[in-house]
């Protein structure tokens, strides 16, 4: 039988005008690795804590919304399950996937979880000790998935087989590749999901921006930053620009009629005294999206900014795969 191998290439670029200019470019090796013989049951290890709340995979809904009361907002996942999503303001981020009343997926970037003993701010070398050797693949059916880190030299992340989960560990580079969040995903949901990008829609689209504003501002949050108030315009403005990127197979803050970032907030009507932008494209959802951006010194600089607003905006390629363009401005 042939095995197909699949890779992703996943881009980011960030732009400044009227402040600074970064231009920076990645090789995203995306997705999964290694399909264990054994499907282990989870244990009481396998418990994710947020502060004096806990989750784990498997654990009914009932129990979700008891621990954590309603969600902000629900939001559909490239897999097929609903993201339940939790946030006091933007502080403590958790993202909670259900399907048939159970939970599936947890990521959080919350500076009070804990898995395993692994929080934000531990080293890669702790997550090693406690969880092991990363794996750089996961073979689904004939397709060999490849995720060798959002770098050539795996200090982005790191994604692990244990029991009956596959844990990514994202690590920030600029503060010692120490852990920033996790991403958790029973074992059967990801073997299901036997592609590299998500069949487009819709509802994906909205998804894929509300997180991505969402995951942008817990980050902000939880620096000590006030969030990023949304703006219908600049969203707007942003996905028009993602959409002429996707639809042209071109990837630039300069678009084809040779306008910048600035040029497009003032043909959408957004008045502003400065005005930055982040794109980035080929990731398989915004939330990888997000911590490959924030791993590059410029478009963290744009995020991390004194910014006071943002729009996100998503679109697909006719190969499914997702731009993102993301617009700040104050």
């Amino acid at each position: 039988m042939l095995k197909k191998i699949v890779i992703s290439l996943a881009l980011a670029l960030s732009i400044i005008t009227f402040s600074e200019f970064d231009t920076e470019r990645f090789l995203y090796e995306l997705k999964q690795n290694f399909a264990g013989d054994t499907v282990q049951k989870n244990n009481a290890a396998d418990v994710l804590y947020e502060g004096n709340r806990s989750v784990s995979i498997g654990m009914s809904y009932d129990d979700v919304l008891s621990a954590f009361g309603d969600p902000v907002d629900t939001q559909v996942s490239e897999y097929g399950f609903v993201w339940n999503i939790f946030h006091e303001n933007f502080k403590n981020y958790m993202q909670i996937g259900i399907q048939n009343e159970r939970v599936v997926a947890i990521y959080t970037n919350s500076p009070r979880f804990s898995f395993r003993g692994i929080c934000v701010g531990s080293s890669a070398a702790d997550v090693n000790l406690t969880f092991e050797k990363p794996i750089d693949f996961i073979i689904k059916g004939n397709t060999k998935y490849i995720m060798n880190g959002l770098n050539a030299d795996k200090t982005n992340m790191e994604l692990f087989h244990t029991g009956s989960l596959y844990v990514t560990f994202f690590y920030d580079v600029f503060k010692n590749n120490s852990v920033t969040s996790v991403n958790i995903i029973e074992y059967n949901t990801e073997l299901s999901y036997d592609r590299l990008y998500a069949n487009q829609s819709p509802e994906l689209k909205e998804s894929f921006e509300k997180q991505n504003f969402y995951v942008t501002n817990a980050l902000r949050v939880r620096e000590g930053l006030p969030p990023f108030s949304f703006h219908q315009g600049m969203a707007n403005v942003a996905l028009l620009h993602s959409q002429e990127m996707a639809e042209n197979n071109y990837f630039n803050h300069t678009d084809l009629s040779g306008g910048t970032v600035a040029d497009r907030a003032h043909a959408g009507g957004v008045r502003f005294k400065v005005v930055g932008e982040n794109i980035a494209m080929g990731a398989q959802n915004t939330l990888y999206m997000h911590e490959l951006l924030m791993n590059s010194e410029g478009h963290r600089k744009n995020i991390l900014a004194d910014y006071t607003a943002l729009g996100t905006g998503v679109a697909f390629s006719k190969e499914d795969v997702p731009y993102l363009t993301q617009n700040f401005f104050r």
